[in-house]
């Protein structure tokens, strides 16, 4: 994300918002602490992101202007 340096502070404030909701979720759920960890998104995830991409294709060229 932009703007973010620290990753602990992204971990507890992006991350762990997103699993709480349950749009993201451990490639490896029994190892949290894997080095090979990773995260996907859920159907719900894909949901949400399906319907921001629309939303975004709907509003496309009807932005401020200076």
């Amino acid at each position: 994300m932009v703007g973010r340096s620290d990753r602990t502070k992204f971990k507890r404030f992006v991350l762990r918002v997103l699993m709480d909701d349950g749009v993201l979720e451990w490639t490896i759920p029994d190892k949290p602490n894997s080095r090979h960890q990773k995260y996907r998104l859920t159907a719900k995830g894909r949901k949400l992101v399906a319907a921001l991409a629309k939303n975004a294709a709907k509003h496309k060229g009807k932005g401020r202007t200076k």
